[in-house]
């Protein structure tokens, strides 16, 4: 069952939350296209030519959420009352961390934290076996990440797209 979290206090995070090093930007899945953070504090995403992250996604509102920059190893993300929600893994969220291990899901995109070390610190083969792993089968996993099942099967033979 999917549930709405919230932040509850400013500068609440849980523990881990924080990235071994500087988070450098987001990465789509399904393409493997990224996003370099400006040197601002905030970034809008959505399908609006003026968001600083635009989404070619149907699903997306045209400001659909803001990822805030605490410091170079933190995320929050804010819901700006998208249709269809902002969700960080599988939870809905209006306000909360993004912690660099987490996908961020807006609207049918998918799209992870980066460092110089990869997504999440990890591969994005790691972190794809991982979303199999959490969701139990490569059907539902290609489901969550908003791509085919053959698609995610071959970047798991294969670790190509």
């Amino acid at each position: 069952m999917n549930s709405r979290i919230t932040l509850t206090a400013p500068g609440e995070l849980h523990p881990g939350a924080e990235a071994p090093e500087d988070i450098l930007g987001l990465e789509l899945v399904a393409t493997g296209q990224r996003f370099w953070f400006p040197p601002r504090r905030w970034i809008v995403i959505g399908a609006a030519p003026q968001a600083d992250l635009v989404l070619d996604d149907a699903l997306a509102s045209a400001r659909h959420c803001m990822i805030e920059r605490r410091g170079p190893r933190r995320l929050i993300v804010q819901d700006c009352r998208s249709k269809n929600g902002t969700w960080v893994d599988d939870s809905a969220v209006d306000a909360a961390e993004l912690p660099f291990t987490a996908a961020l899901c807006v609207g049918a995109t998918v799209m992870v934290p980066f460092t110089a070390s990869g997504p999440g610190g990890r591969t994005l083969h790691d972190f794809l076996r991982g979303t199999v792993r959490r969701h139990g089968s490569v059907r539902r996993a290609a489901r969550a990440l908003g791509m085919s099942r053959s698609t995610l099967a071959d970047w798991l033979r294969t670790g190509r797209r």
